[in-house]
């Protein structure tokens, strides 16, 4: 195979060499974090839910028009489920399913990772379901658990691609140790499945499709402290927030491929974000409920997921002579905007839509859609 490849055009000689040093294996990083992510951000967005629970909706401007007349803000208060009303006394009313909720939150994500002189470009598309439930322990205490599936599908730039099935289980819970001042925090763990096509291509020897799969595990936990702040009937709210996770990937053995099928060892991946941002919201009342668009945005920076070295080795190399594969290192800083707009019905049904959108990276252009129901007790 080598004495082949010593005989190409220079051209030639790259194209196989590439195809040869399995640049796709970063695919399992990239996937494996994101699929996280999604389930980490539709958590997220029930938080963002519970937080204008605890704080309550302020509708003292706010007049809702019904069939017969009007409602002024303090009687709607006392339309709107005992968890969107604020104020300890309303807490306390109805019985305890009244404090009891349950959601299911969907999310398509759209990513194109760029490629570069150690990896594969890669265009991908992720599904994550969240279905979940939380109960308001007290005024001010929240806590929650939630299982999610994903599965994602990405195609890479010279061929071949991925696909990676996840389950996870979540806890998370939301805090106000002060009245607008609001304390969240999230643990999960998820089992992810791989399938992996790489293409191989030696001009004048070899075309082929090199497959594998493996098993991952993924620890992951979050926390986020949220400001708000009243102005002229809207919500300001600067926040910031730290997320961690950990990807272990086991090692796997290429098939179909031969001579160049390869045995990959075990790749760890630790990821650790820090995000400070602002959001406003403003509710707005109409015939059916209380419509709330928001609008966000936030920095963020990448402390960890530095590039590693994958040992691998060639499987009918008789000797198993090892090399490395060589991952690329992420964009330290980016920009995260946002936007959703939900609503709460007097009945309890509560439903959103969000988008949310990666700029300013250099390696990754990312977009989610998120949409959401949920019904109070």
């Amino acid at each position: 195979m080598i004495n082949a490849i010593a005989e190409l055009q220079p051209s030639e000689q790259r194209t196989a060499l590439d195809s040869l040093a399995h640049e796709e294996v970063d695919g399992h990083r990239t996937l494996g974090v994101q699929s996280a992510a999604a389930q980490m951000h539709n958590i997220g967005d029930r938080m963002t839910e519970l937080r204008a629970g605890a704080t309550g909706v302020s509708l003292a401007n706010l007049t809702l028009v019904a069939p017969g007349g009007a409602i002024d803000g303090e009687a709607l208060a006392y339309l709107l489920p005992a968890d969107l009303r604020g104020g300890g006394a309303s807490g306390d009313a109805g019985s305890p399913l009244s404090r009891l909720g349950i959601f299911v939150n969907g999310a398509i994500e759209l990513g194109d990772r760029d490629s570069t002189a150690r990896r594969d470009g890669l265009d991908y598309t992720t599904v994550a379901l969240t279905i979940g439930a939380d109960y308001r322990i007290t005024d001010d205490i929240v806590l929650g658990a939630a299982f999610g599936y994903a599965d994602s599908d990405g195609d890479f730039d010279r061929g071949g691609g991925i696909e990676v099935e996840s389950y996870s289980g979540q806890v998370f819970g939301l805090y106000y140790p002060l009245e607008n001042l609001s304390i969240d925090v999230l643990a999960g763990t998820a089992w992810l499945d791989y399938d992996m096509r790489r293409r191989v291509t030696i001009p004048n020897t070899l075309s082929a499709t090199a497959r594998s799969d493996t098993d991952a595990r993924q620890y992951y936990a979050g926390v986020g402290v949220t400001y708000d702040v009243p102005f002229e009937g809207a919500t300001i709210s600067p926040f910031g927030r730290l997320d961690f996770q950990r990807l272990e990937v086991d090692g796997f053995r290429e098939r179909g491929a031969s001579p160049a099928n390869l045995d990959v060892d075990d790749q760890n991946v630790n990821s650790l974000t820090g995000a400070l941002g602002v959001q406003a919201s403003y509710p707005i009342s109409t015939g059916f409920g209380i419509l709330q668009p928001q609008l966000r945005a936030q920095w963020v920076h990448q402390f960890e997921d530095d590039a590693e070295a994958v040992n691998a080795f060639f499987v009918e190399d008789n000797a198993s002579t090892r090399f490395n594969i060589r991952t690329e290192s992420p964009d330290r800083n980016w920009i995260e905007l946002g936007a959703s707009l939900s609503l709460t019905t007097i009945g309890g049904f509560s439903a959103f839509v969000d988008y949310d959108g990666t700029f300013a990276n250099d390696d990754l252009d990312r977009h989610r859609f998120t949409a959401g129901l949920r019904y109070q007790f």
